[in-house]
């Protein structure tokens, strides 16, 4: 699979996660995709500064399949799901143009 995809969910997915409730209450992408960095994280990444609230940064995981399923639905379709556990993380600046293998895994 090429290039980024934007996950944010549109109106129709949004009343629909939310069951008839205030709109502007629900959020914006689907649960799960939200990660959580602790202080460890934070200083095993090399974040000496945080960044602002809003600000934009690139992330490169290499993640296990740690379960994939497939249900077939009543009306034919079929519902699918995938846990993905990340193992190796790399953040980054937007602006920063840095092999991400190298950022990743150190120098060869």
């Amino acid at each position: 699979m090429d290039g980024m995809v934007n996950m944010k969910m549109t109106k129709s997915d949004m009343e629909k996660s939310m069951n008839g409730s205030v709109l502007s209450q629900s959020p914006a992408y689907p649960y799960g995709l939200n990660i959580e960095l602790d202080d460890k994280a934070i200083k095993k990444l090399g974040i000496k500064e945080l960044p602002e609230a809003g600000e934009e940064m690139m992330i490169h995981a290499k993640v296990s399949v740690s379960r994939a399923s497939s249900t077939d639905t009543k009306d034919g379709g079929k519902q699918q799901s995938l846990s993905l556990q990340i193992t190796d993380l790399c953040l980054c600046e937007m602006e920063e143009e840095k092999d991400m293998a190298e950022e990743m895994y150190g120098k060869s």
